[in-house]
Parts: C-alpha cells; structure tokens; sequence
C-alpha cells in the first residue's frame, strides 16, 4: 500500500504543479486541479487522512516560505472538493455502516495513536529516514545536498510560483514528519 499512496501522491503533486503552471488558462488549471483532488481521493482511500495532510501542509508551508498567496485562488474548490468527497467518502460511509468501531479505529487508532505512540513497536531514533534516504539516493546524496543548498536561496522572486522550491518543501516535510512519527518503517520516505 505504501507504494500505492506514493503513486497517487505523485500524481497529485504532478496535477497540482501543472495547474500552478496554468494559472493564466483558467480552464487547463481547473482540468489539473481536478486531477490532484481526484488522485488525494485515492490516496486518502489508500492510506488514510496522509493523502490529503502532505499536499495540504506542503502548500501552506509552501505558500508562506514563497510568499506565493495566488494559489490559494486556483485550489478548484467549487468542483475539487465534490470530486473528493464523492470518491473517498462512500468506502468510509460503508465501512462504518458495516462496522461502527471501524472510524474510532481507522482515525484514532491507525492515524493517532500509531503516529504518537510506540503502539506497533516500529521505534528507530529520530534520524532513522536520513540514513535511510542517504543510502536510498547513493552515490547522489552529496549532490542533493549541495542542490539543496543552492535551490534553497531562492531563483524565483518571492509572490510568483517556485517548482523546485515547492518540491524542496514537500522532500522535507515528508521527511521530518515521518522522523516524528513514534512508528518507522523504511518504505515511508
């Protein structure tokens, strides 16, 4: 399933830069705003609230380190949100219908608790996903790092729409947000 949510999460990300890109062409960000809306549908039936908690901290973090406020205005919301609903809400009406602890159990359970407690006894220390990623990315790693250092600074003035910038906040949220996390495996980065 890991790889399942990180495809849909892709996808997500791909529509929702190439709306970002289409900002001027109305109907082409709607076309992909649409597409990242249905793609975290499907991540969120994949693993949960994670398919709509990454891209939707990602843009606020996002949006507040680039100063770039008109995207808010292109999220599609009219038709987006409907999108998203009809998608992932019907599972969840008829699991619960189906089994009335399954809610307390798929978000307090599986989300909470498995998040904040050593509930299913996967503790690694906090730099777990570093070395993790370091190795994953062999013999790149220094060069990410170094492209890091300099992609960080900023080629795209403030108010106006960075891709590198935006995928930079993505990489690293996933990264700390999981190290947080009191439940570690390595295909989570």
């Amino acid at each position: 399933l890991d790889a399942l949510l990180t495809t849909w999460l892709t996808a997500a990300l791909a529509c929702f830069i190439r709306a970002q890109l289409a900002r001027e062409d109305r109907v082409l960000n709607r076309r992909w705003m649409l597409g990242c809306w249905v793609f975290m549908a499907l991540a969120v039936l994949t693993k949960g609230l994670i398919g709509v908690l990454i891209p939707a901290v990602t843009l606020i973090l996002y949006s507040l380190l680039q100063r770039d406020h008109r995207m808010y205005d292109c999220l599609n919301l009219r038709w987006g949100l409907p999108a998203f609903t009809l998608i992932a809400a019907p599972w969840f009406v008829a699991a619960a219908r189906q089994n009335p602890a399954f809610l307390e159990f798929f978000f307090i359970r599986e989300h909470i608790e498995r998040y904040l407690t050593p509930i299913e006894q996967r503790m690694q220390p906090w730099w777990f996903f570093i070395a993790v990623l370091f190795v994953g990315i062999l013999p790149w790693a220094w060069r990410a790092a170094r492209a890091l250092a300099q992609d960080w600074q900023g080629r795209v003035p403030a108010g106006r729409f960075d891709v590198v910038r935006l995928l930079w906040v993505w990489s690293v949220f996933v990264l700390v947000f999981f190290s947080a996390s009191d439940s570690k495996l390595v295909p989570y980065v």
